[in-house]
């Protein structure tokens, strides 16, 4: 849409550095700033802002656990649209909010792309929509990794603390396929 700012207008001094390879370079210095600036968000707030009302969802908190301790998910998920997650389980009053609502040590996973309606086997062929990719480092510490995604100015809808070793980015693609 045409609009009367300058090209670059909304950086306004926050250009990102570039070095001398042509890549992008990385500020430490901003990392204080983002850990205090972090905003925990309920779930439903993250379906209501990641999803489309009748996009079908796939949650899970069902857990199985690795020799080394690491939870997984032991299930193909729960696949429900949208509004019925909000209404059955993260809304306001909603009668199956213990179900994932009570905090476990294992947590629970939620698939970033909507499926498409009675494909409930969790495979990639299912997703409706290929909305967004999971990026995330696994051998830098968190603060970091945070200080990576805000400059990398890449289109964040989410970012999750996995609870483990590395924070997830979902980033917005709108691709046509896999």
């Amino acid at each position: 849409k045409p609009h009367d700012k300058p090209k670059g207008w909304i950086i306004n001094g926050n250009q990102r550095r570039i070095g001398a390879n042509g890549r992008f370079v990385f500020d430490p210095t901003k990392i204080v700033d983002l850990i205090d600036a972090q905003t925990p968000y309920k779930t439903a707030d993250v379906l209501l802002n990641c999803f489309d009302h009748d996009d079908i969802i796939c949650i899970t908190n069902e857990a199985g656990q690795t020799d080394d301790g690491k939870y997984f998910p032991a299930s193909k998920g729960f696949f429900l649209t949208r509004q019925e997650w909000i209404d059955k389980f993260f809304g306001e009053g909603a009668k199956g909010a213990e179900k994932f609502n009570t905090p476990t040590e294992a947590g629970a996973w939620i698939r970033i792309n909507p499926f498409q309606p009675d494909k409930y086997d969790g495979t990639d062929s299912s997703v409706a929509k290929y909305r967004n990719v999971l990026v995330e480092f696994d051998k830098k510490p968190k603060a970091e990794q945070l200080a990576i995604f805000q400059q990398s100015n890449l289109p964040i809808s989410l970012l999750v603390d996995s609870g483990g070793k590395s924070i997830h980015a979902w980033v917005r693609v709108d691709a046509e396929s896999k």
